[in-house]
């Protein structure tokens, strides 16, 4: 891996290929086949599909960790209607979610 500075605590240390967006999110998406990414070659005049998670190395491997643990785990339980507390009800045109701590979203 890349030692170079983590984006989150500004240490020098071994960065992690880091997702961009959740690689939860993905991973519901991408499990059928059937949802996939364009990207585009303009060297080669071509169009392919691609099923990248779009990782970068930008985080360290505590900071990885802190987020998976006290964000992106919370919002997925959350958003899922399986994080304790948090209420789901369907409104006519929308859903509503309460007592959702929108901080640790």
């Amino acid at each position: 891996m890349k030692i170079s500075t983590c984006k989150l605590c500004n240490e020098l240390k071994e960065l992690q290929r880091s997702h961009v967006i959740g690689k939860s999110v993905f991973r519901n998406m991408l499990k059928n086949g059937e949802h996939y990414a364009i990207t585009t070659s303009l060297s080669e005049n071509k169009i392919f599909r691609s099923n990248d998670q779009w990782t970068t190395p930008m985080l360290c491997s505590d900071c990885e960790q802190l987020l998976n643990n006290k964000y992106e785990n919370y919002s997925l339980w959350a958003l899922r209607n399986k994080q304790r507390g948090v209420k789901h009800r369907e409104g006519p045109n929308c859903l509503i979610i309460s007592n959702l701590n929108q901080y640790r979203v």
